[in-house]
């Protein structure tokens, strides 16, 4: 059929539910969580693939170049595993993917024509027209809420649940109140994005520093404006306040413990919010710039 991007991310998305699903009972079973990792890894490659690939190469995809894709894809798969130091044996990594692409063949195939009888028709798309896109920032907050999940239950840290509440009800709350009063102030969604934005990049005791951190990420963002623009990017403005000025507050500097794969997971969400804004050039131009600076402390030190 011929299939548009919206529709192969959907359908892929259909189809990722099977070996995440299929991860999730298997952690329950063992308490491996490299399990969850394996998922990770499979839903990378999947939408990189269909996001940068797929759409541009096939405008008609045929049955049987689904099938043959999904041998393609799993030499990469075991190679990035094991690039990423993957423990689990071959066989088992085998009978999981294996497992997967099956059952997200079988949801694709049979589930889905169940859900929504046109779609083929509308190019792989699920209930076009029905469900409204999502806009790029409720990818964005979906992408920091994800991070927080991550960080509060896969990644040690010292980030605890409460720091994370009263940065987002501080950040809702004073967004309420400054669009009472009629100043350009953000939505409930761009709020708990300033909000958590902060709070995963500092450390702190307690949790007043996270609702100072919110509320002052709030503020510039209301009140200091030029022409009605803000002066500042709030959430950037308060890290650095907060840092320099407020005593026990540092820098999250290891935020994703000793893997790779979570910093992989996050580019690529990085790169989908990019391309959904149209603003790719300025997402690489910066991951360009966060990567030089690294390798510059870590040369330096």
């Amino acid at each position: 059929m011929c299939v548009s991007l919206t529709g192969r991310l959907q359908t892929r998305l259909v189809a990722l539910a099977v070996p995440a699903l299929l991860a999730a009972i298997l952690i329950a079973l063992t308490g491996d969580q490299r399990y969850f990792t394996m998922f990770l890894i499979v839903a990378v490659v999947a939408l990189d693939l269909e996001l940068f690939l797929y759409h541009r190469v096939f405008g008609y995809q045929a049955r049987w170049q689904t099938y043959l894709l999904g041998i393609v894809e799993f030499p990469i798969y075991l190679l990035i595993v094991y690039g990423l130091g993957g423990t689990l044996p071959v066989r088992t990594i085998v009978l999981y993917y294996l497992t997967g692409w099956i059952g997200g063949l079988l949801a694709v195939n049979f589930l889905l024509p169940l859900v929504d009888v046109t779609w083929m028709e509308h190019g792989g798309e699920i209930a076009r027209g029905r469900i409204a896109r999502p806009s790029a920032q409720t990818l964005l907050l979906g992408v920091l809420l994800l991070l927080i999940a991550l960080q509060l239950t896969l990644i040690p840290g010292s980030l605890s649940f409460a720091q994370v509440a009263t940065a987002g009800v501080t950040a809702l709350a004073l967004g309420w109140a400054a669009r009472r009063l009629a100043l350009s102030a953000p939505g409930p969604s761009e709020s708990l994005v300033l909000g958590l934005s902060v709070t995963l990049l500092i450390r702190a005791p307690g949790v007043m520093p996270f609702a100072l951190s919110a509320g002052l990420a709030i503020l510039v963002r209301s009140w200091l404006h030029v022409a009605r623009r803000p002066v500042f990017n709030g959430a950037a403005a308060a890290f650095v306040a907060l840092v320099l000025f407020v005593p026990g507050v540092y820098a999250a500097e290891a935020q994703w413990g000793n893997s790779l794969l979570l910093p992989l997971v996050m580019a690529n969400l990085g790169l989908l919010i990019g391309l959904r804004r149209k603003k790719l050039q300025f997402v690489l131009a910066f991951a360009a710039v966060f990567l030089a600076h690294g390798l510059l402390v870590t040369h330096a030190r």
